[in-house]
């Protein structure tokens, strides 16, 4: 059974960030496995797939292997954002099991999700990171549950700057974009008045 994936945005033959994906994958195997992996069998396989829609590949693997999953992507809706504070959550690997998010996942309603506070600083919702605007510049949290490849596409591209943000620093910013691999800055906006502490 596979314990981490990956999800990569495909539109015909085109993987958006593939190389940041590939090299996520390599981290993983190496703090998971204590090794690095070929990746040519899953570039090959890659490469026998088109899609003529937007779709999610889900590329679910170890150090040796890999099984890939395609399915047609529909963006979530999110209208609103709850604070929950959680200084023990742990998220360093996109894990297949998800449990670490249940307890929230439960709390929230339609076109909600939920930021973690760890230790008092904001980090990632369940399903993407976050990058916030103050009007001039677009920040992230510097220390995110997972490390995401938009995150550090957007980071590389200098449209991203990385900031530790406090909860108390939140009225500071304008609005909240939700980024991971399917999203891109600015497709998913909340607005500050929209985050509500539970």
């Amino acid at each position: 059974m596979y314990q981490v994936f990956e999800s990569i945005k495909v539109v015909g033959h085109h993987y958006y960030n593939l190389t940041y994906h590939l090299e996520r994958m390599q981290r993983t195997c190496m703090a998971l496995w204590g090794r690095k992996r070929s990746t040519d069998g899953l570039i090959n396989q890659l490469n026998k797939q088109s899609t003529e829609e937007l779709y999610k590949c889900k590329v679910l693997y170890d150090a040796d292997g890999q099984v890939l999953e395609f399915s047609p992507y529909t963006k979530k809706e999110i209208h609103q954002l709850l604070i929950v504070h959680e200084n023990s959550i742990s998220y360093e690997h996109k894990y297949v099991d998800r449990k670490v998010f249940k307890a929230a996942e439960e709390r929230i309603g339609t076109n909600q999700d939920v930021i973690y506070v760890k230790n008092g600083i904001l980090t990632d919702t369940t399903f993407s990171n976050i990058a916030l605007w103050n009007g001039t510049e677009w920040h992230t949290p510097a220390i995110p549950l997972l490390k995401g490849t938009k995150r550090q596409a957007l980071l590389d591209e200098g449209r991203l700057l990385e900031r530790n943000i406090p909860l108390e620093g939140l009225l500071a910013y304008e609005k909240i974009s939700l980024i991971n691999a399917m999203l891109d800055l600015g497709e998913t906006e909340i607005l500050i008045s929209q985050v509500k502490i539970i």
